[in-house]
C-alpha cells in the first residue's frame, strides 16, 4: 500500500449479519406499534398520513386527497394503503410507491399512487397511507452479502491511474486543497477517502477523477444512497461524455431529469442493469442499492461513492465485490445514515465512509457557499478552524444592495430571534407565523431572492406543518409550494440563498427533543451550513438560554449554544 493509501478498517460479514438483523427487528417493531396503535394517534405522531379519498384516476395512477399541510411521504417512497380496522386500528389493503405529491388548494394535499388491478380504489372509503417495513429489501441485501467472497478483503487486484493521462484542463479547475485530495486518490494503491465539507466542491474533484479514469480506459460507477445524490454528482459530469458510453440507471420517475443538459439523457438511461442494450457504457451511475441488489451489475475498475456519509456500513462487502477500487467522498461531520436500531455494540462505525477514512485522509478547505461569517461557526466547532471561504462567496449577502432599514431582518448574516410564543408539543402557531412574516419581509426588501432560494427546517414533522399553513395563508399555495419546507435529514445535500432555523418549542421548554438538537452537533452542521447568505434561528427565550450544563453528552453538546455565537461573536472578515 502507497504511504498516502488508506486501507479499510476490517469489518467482519457476521457483524454485518447482526447489524442488518437488528435493522430489520427494529423496524418491524416500529411498524406493528403504528399498524396497532389508534389511528388518529399516529396521525397527529406525523408518521401516518389520512384520511385520504379518492378523488381521480387515469390509466396509470390513482389520487388521493386529504386535509393537510405536511407528509412525510415522498416521490418514490414504498408505503402501505390501510383502512380503518376494528379498535380504531387499520387493516392493510396493498403496498405500493408514491409517484407524486402536491399541494392543490389550501390546506388540501394530493397523494398519487399507481392503478393495477389489484390497487383499485373506491371513492366512498377513507384510506390511510403508512410506512413499510423493507423487510423484503433487508433480506434480499442480506442474501447477497452473505453469499460475498469473504476474502474480499484480500484478494482485490487494485487498478492503478496514470497522473499524467489526465486533461490539464480539469486540474486548472482545482484549488490547492482538490489538488492534494486529487493527488492522494490518484497515487493511492488501494481504497481510500476524501472529507468533503459542505460547499467545497466535491463535485470538482469528482470531475477531475472520472477524466482521469476514462482517459486510462477504466471502467467507473458513481453510487450513492439516494437518486438525489446519484443525479447531483452525474450531472455535474455531463459534458465529459460525447459517446453515450455514460449510463443512469434506475427508475425514470426517479431521475431528476431538470438537473442535465436539455436531451442529455436520452439514450444514456436503463431501469436496471440488466435492460442496458444496445452498447456498452464506460460509466455507470445508479443507487446503492441498486448497485447491492442487482444481479447484473458489473464489476468495474473504481467505483466512486459520492456521499459516503449517508450510506450504511453493512453495504460495504457488496460494494467491495463491485470496484475493484473505491474512493468515497464524504463528511462524517455531517449527518450519519438513518438506522433504526443502535450498533454501537456491533460495528466501529455505521457509514461507509468512517469506515474508509484515515489519518492520511485529506480535507477539502475552500468552501464556495456561505459567506465568512456563517462559515466561521462550523469552520470552528467541526472543522478545526481549517474551512475557509473563497474571494467570491466571503462577503456574500442577499440584502447587500437593500439600503433601507434591516429591522427584524438584521445586519448580520448569522440572526438569532427569540421571543416569548408558545405551542403545543408537536407544532407552535405563533412561531410559525413569525417564520412567514420574516419571509414575507425577505421578498420586500429584496427582488433578487426567489421563492425556491428560501428554505425552512424545523426538527418537528408537524411544526413543518404549521408553517406550510402559514405560508399558504400568506403568500397563496403557488408561492408556497415554492419555499422547501422540511426536516435537516430531509435538507441534507442542499443549499439555499436563505435558511430559516424554527424549534416550534412547546411550553415545556426546553423539551427533551429540542435538547437533543441541540447537542446533536451534526445535524446543526448541517441546518447552518444549508445557508448561503443568511441564517435564521427561531427560539424561545428559555431554549436560547440553554447551555452545556443542560446537555448530558459534554462531547457533542455545543458550547453555550450557538446562540451565544450568533449574538455576541461578529467574526472578522479574511484578509
Amino acid at each position: 500500500m502507497s504511504g498516502n493509501g488508506s486501507r479499510q478498517k476490517e469489518l467482519s460479514i457476521d457483524a454485518i449479519e447482526q447489524m442488518l438483523d437488528s435493522e430489520i427487528e427494529t423496524r418491524l417493531q416500529f411498524i406493528r406499534r403504528l399498524e396497532n396503535s389508534p389511528i388518529e394517534k399516529v396521525i397527529s405522531s406525523g408518521e401516518v398520513l389520512g384520511p385520504l379519498n379518492l378523488i381521480d384516476h387515469d390509466g396509470h395512477h390513482q389520487f388521493l386527497e386529504t386535509k393537510g399541510y405536511y407528509s412525510r411521504f415522498r416521490k418514490g417512497d414504498n408505503v402501505q394503503i390501510r383502512i380503518s380496522g376494528d379498535s380504531n386500528s387499520s387493516e392493510h389493503l396493498f403496498d405500493t410507491t408514491v409517484h407524486d405529491l402536491t399541494y392543490p388548494s389550501e390546506g388540501k394535499l394530493c397523494i398519487s399512487i399507481g392503478n393495477s388491478r389489484k390497487e383499485k380504489l373506491d371513492s366512498h372509503t377513507e384510506y390511510f397511507i403508512y410506512p413499510t417495513e423493507n423487510e423484503f429489501l433487508h433480506n434480499k441485501l442480506k442474501d447477497c452479502i452473505l453469499s460475498c467472497d469473504r476474502s474480499l478483503y484480500r484478494n482485490r487486484i487494485s487498478p492503478q491511474l496514470d497522473s499524467k493521462k489526465v486533461p490539464s484542463k480539469f486540474l486548472d479547475r482545482l484549488n490547492s486543497s482538490q489538488i492534494e485530495a486529487f493527488n492522494f486518490l490518484s497515487s493511492s494503491e488501494t481504497d481510500a477517502a476524501v472529507q468533503g465539507p459542505p460547499g467545497t466542491g466535491k463535485t470538482q474533484l469528482l470531475l477531475a477523477l472520472v477524466a482521469q479514469a476514462l482517459a486510462c480506459n477504466l471502467s467507473v460507477g458513481i453510487a450513492a444512497f439516494t437518486h438525489a445524490a446519484v443525479d447531483n454528482a452525474l450531472s455535474r459530469i455531463a459534458n465529459l461524455d460525447v459517446k453515450h458510453t455514460f449510463c443512469r440507471v434506475g427508475r425514470s420517475e426517479m431521475i431528476k431529469r431538470e438537473l442535465y443538459p436539455q436531451n442529455w439523457l436520452h439514450g444514456r438511461t436503463a431501469k436496471s442493469f440488466g435492460s442496458i442494450k444496445g452498447y456498452r457504457p464506460q460509466l455507470f451511475a445508479s443507487t446503492t442499492h441498486s448497485w447491492a441488489l442487482s444481479p447484473a451489475a458489473p464489476k468495474v475498475d473504481l467505483l466512486i461513492i459520492d456521499e459516503a456519509g449517508q450510506v450504511p456500513v453493512y453495504f460495504m462487502p457488496v460494494l467491495l465485490s463491485t470496484g475493484y477500487k473505491i474512493f468515497c467522498l464524504g463528511d462524517h461531520k455531517q449527518l450519519p445514515p438513518v438506522l433504526q436500531g443502535d450498533h454501537s455494540g456491533t460495528v466501529e462505525h455505521t457509514d461507509i465512509f468512517s469506515q474508509f477514512l484515515s489519518k492520511h485522509s485529506p480535507m477539502l478547505e475552500i468552501q464556495y457557499r456561505m459567506n465568512s461569517q456563517i462559515q466561521a461557526w462550523p469552520s470552528t466547532q467541526f472543522y478545526g478552524g481549517r474551512l475557509q471561504p473563497h474571494l467570491s462567496n466571503q462577503n456574500r449577502d442577499v440584502l447587500s444592495t437593500f439600503n433601507g432599514p434591516k429591522n427584524y431582518l438584521g445586519r448580520r448574516p448569522l440572526q438569532l430571534i427569540t421571543h416569548k410564543k408558545y405551542g403545543n408539543s408537536s407544532t407552535n402557531l405563533a412561531e410559525a407565523s413569525l417564520v412567514a412574516e420574516l419571509v414575507d419581509r425577505l421578498f420586500k426588501v429584496t427582488e433578487y431572492l426567489p421563492a425556491n432560494q428560501i428554505g425552512i427546517i424545523s426538527p418537528k414533522r408537524m411544526h413543518n406543518g404549521a408553517i406550510n399553513q402559514a405560508l399558504q395563508s400568506k403568500f397563496g399555495v403557488v408561492v408556497a409550494s415554492q419555499i422547501h419546507v422540511d426536516t435537516v435529514e430531509r435538507f441534507q445535500g442542499q443549499e439555499r440563498e436563505v435558511i430559516l432555523f424554527s424549534f416550534g418549542s412547546d411550553r415545556r421548554a426546553p423539551a427533551e427533543d429540542e435538547i437533543s438538537f441541540i447537542g446533536d452537533a451534526q445535524r446543526l452542521n448541517v441546518a447552518i451550513t444549508r445557508a448561503r447568505s443568511r441564517f435564521y434561528c427561531f427560539a424561545t427565550e428559555e431554549l436560547a438560554s440553554l447551555r452545556e450544563a443542560s446537555i448530558e453528552d459534554k462531547q457533542d453538546a455545543l458550547p453555550g449554544f450557538f446562540a451565544s455565537f450568533a449574538k455576541k461573536n461578529r467574526p472578522k472578515q479574511n484578509k
